[in-house]
């Protein structure tokens, strides 16, 4: 796992328009099977199609041993660079007030299908589907809720050599969807699927007897790609608020930067059924997309911010850490090897402060060195994957060694404690972000958000107005995307349909403004205890030494509290 400079060689890929083998009759699953219209649909077998054309996979596994060998990270897929739009390519149907549109993507014999698309902007009321030609696989939809502000939108693999993607929106809306798929990813190594080339057998499945104790930071731990083709582990992280913010941290090797950021897909959960079972791990817990915020080479950190809070139904912790730089007297590895399901590793020696791949301590003090294993290994694919002290605490993330089964030899964490000052600037070190408030604390611990039940007593879906008191320039009503000098475009469209509650909704705000206040209705929290608020917010200010937001609660109308303000 040496950070080494490796041989590249491009895939031989390329897609054709080719005839497609006959496909079930049935409906799209964005409608109905019973539907009156459905009939009326173009069948499978007739549908426009594109086929990638061979890998050359003896050059690919050629390179793969090489990057291997060089401590790259794990690639599991080959991207191929299309540009393809529903004005141009597929076809479309209007089915009653519903238009429909339908492309399908093939790569015969590949292990798993995944796409990229460039832009992505869904109308209220719109979804995206991804489903096999079988419909044995079936993606969950994408919808408006999936819209970002960086655009873009990344799906997770499926586990076919065939992929129907199909758009269902209001009819009127049509005109208003904006997608352009960029990339096909075909998969050509394992990747949650059984057979072929899998981690070693002395790998311990974190739901053994061994991860007993360990629950809650194996939560944290969630194996991503980047690019639909490379594959690492990554954790969520706590910070001193312990708000909550999805803070996710990764190795720096791994290559994630702001310019590919977006393209994140995190798997939660993936893990064994059952102790030493089957690798029969699920991979529908997933999320897409993030937001680049620190890097730092020299302790291989990365931190990223997604770019939405995972489901609460995936019960998923963020994981916390010790950044005092003491030593610790063993370590505990949680990761997924090789791209498989999670796995936990132990070390019952003492951790020693190193250089990257050094043996005398401190070194430049930048890494901490893992000896030997005494239970399980790291492999490739573990890049990036969280080191928890005796005290559940992250103390590194996994920068590269030689450790596999078979060996005693050691591994290298880029440390945490390093990586909090970093470089000295917010884009280099962690504790801007995992310590907001500036508190000055030493550890924080694993936030547990599975222990709190969450159930919705009041929701407002602002597709219609809700009729809150608004001072001058607070309007409901749609966003028309214009911006000002500092802040980015606004969006066009609201996170429930096509209306939000936003100041100046054609675009730029004066200067000098005094607060202006967007004031709720009553809440009546009165029977709830252990009460949050969730809101969606596109905020488009300058820095906050400047401009300001506030969301502030009252149980009088007169005395209010702030809960969260811009940082």
């Amino acid at each position: 796992m040496r950070s080494l400079t490796s041989l590249l060689v491009a895939a031989l890929l390329g897609f054709v328009a080719v005839p497609v083998s006959a496909r079930p009759d049935r409906a799209p699953v964005s409608l109905p099977a019973a539907s009156a219209h459905a009939e009326a649909l173009l069948p499978f077998d007739v549908l426009p199609a594109l086929e990638a054309a061979p890998l050359d996979l003896p050059a690919l596994e050629a390179d793969d041993r090489a990057r291997d060998a060089a401590g790259l990270p794990r690639r599991f897929a080959s991207p191929q660079a299309v540009a393809l739009t529903p004005e141009r390519d597929g076809v479309w149907e209007v089915v009653g007030d519903t238009a429909v549109w339908r492309l399908v993507v093939s790569a015969p014999g590949a292990r798993s299908l995944n796409l990229g698309f460039g832009r992505y902007a869904m109308p209220g009321g719109g979804r995206l589907q991804l489903y096999s030609g079988d419909l044995e696989h079936v993606m969950r939809p994408f919808t408006a809720a999936d819209n970002a502000a960086h655009g873009e939108l990344w799906t997770a693999i499926l586990r076919t050599d065939e992929i129907v993607v199909e758009v269902s929106l209001p009819l009127a809306s049509r005109d208003d969807l904006e997608l352009l798929l960029t990339s096909v990813n075909v998969g050509y190594r394992p990747f949650g699927k059984a057979g072929g080339e899998k981690s070693g057998s002395c790998n311990v499945d974190v739901v053994c007897p061994a991860g007993v104790g360990w629950e809650a930071e194996i939560a944290s731990v969630g194996g991503y790609s980047t690019g639909g083709s490379i594959f690492c582990t990554g954790f969520l992280v706590n910070n001193t608020a312990g708000d909550g913010m999805p803070y996710f941290q990764t190795a720096d090797h791994c290559g994630v930067d702001a310019g590919n950021a977006a393209s994140l897909v995190v798997y939660w959960n993936f893990e064994t059924s059952c102790c030493g079972g089957a690798p029969d791990g699920a991979l529908g817990d997933f999320q897409t997309g993030a937001f680049f915020r620190a890097a730092f080479t020299p302790s291989d950190m990365t931190l990223v911010e997604l770019d939405e809070l995972p489901d609460p139904a995936w019960e998923v912790s963020y994981a916390g850490w010790d950044r005092s730089g003491a030593n610790a007297s063993s370590a505990t590895a949680i990761h997924h090897p090789s791209g498989d399901e999670k796995r936990i590793s132990f070390e019952n020696q003492p951790i020693t402060i190193t250089s990257y791949y050094g043996v005398s301590s401190p070194g430049d003090g930048t890494h901490l060195r893992v000896a030997d294993w005494d239970t399980g290994t790291t492999e490739p694919g573990s890049s990036g994957s969280p080191l928890f002290d005796p005290n559940h605490r992250v103390i590194g993330q996994l920068h590269g060694g030689d450790a596999a089964c078979g060996n005693d030899d050691p591994d290298w964490y880029g440390r945490f404690a390093t990586s909090w000052t970093g470089g000295g600037t917010a884009d280099t070190r962690l504790s801007d972000w995992l310590d907001p408030g500036n508190t000055g604390a030493l550890t924080v611990d694993t936030l547990v958000t599975a222990s709190v039940p969450t159930t919705v007593h009041h929701a407002f879906d602002l597709s219609t107005d809700p009729g809150w008191s608004t001072d001058p320039g607070w309007a409901h009503g749609q966003p028309t995307g214009g911006s000002g000098t500092h802040g980015g475009p606004d969006p066009t469209s609201g996170f429930t349909g096509s209306d939000v509650y936003g100041y100046e909704l054609g675009g730029a705000y004066a200067n000098d403004l005094p607060e202006r206040h967007l004031t709720t209705t009553g809440i009546d929290a009165s029977q709830l205890t252990d009460v949050h608020v969730a809101f969606k917010r596109w905020l488009n200010v300058e820095q906050p030494a400047y401009d300001h937001a506030y969301l502030r609660v009252s149980d009088d109308g007169t005395s209010w509290q702030p809960v969260w303000e811009n940082t």
